[in-house]
């Protein structure tokens, strides 16, 4: 992703509100289970099922058929669609 140093006010605000409303949406679904993670009441979160591009390296992306792509950050892996996600 081409690295920016300065974003306008525009901007910061649509990834603020964007990022709300998917911490919002995550929160209610109870959290994401990827493997057998439970939370305290011992029950699975649900919002895995909402997951587009994770776990699917080499795959094709749902959203537009381009083909998802892994990359290392800080010892993490991060999964994209290099056609939907610039």
């Amino acid at each position: 992703f081409p690295a920016k140093q300065i974003i306008s006010v525009k901007e910061w605000k649509t990834v603020f509100s964007h990022a709300k409303r998917i911490l919002k949406k995550g929160i209610e679904k109870r959290g994401t289970s990827i493997s057998d993670w439970r939370d305290l009441y011992g029950c699975k979160g649900e919002n895995q099922n909402e997951l587009k591009a994770y776990g699917r390296e080499g795959k094709c992306c749902l959203m537009c058929g381009g083909t998802i792509c892994r990359i290392k950050q800080g010892g993490r892996s991060t999964f994209y669609c290099p056609d939907c996600q610039q």
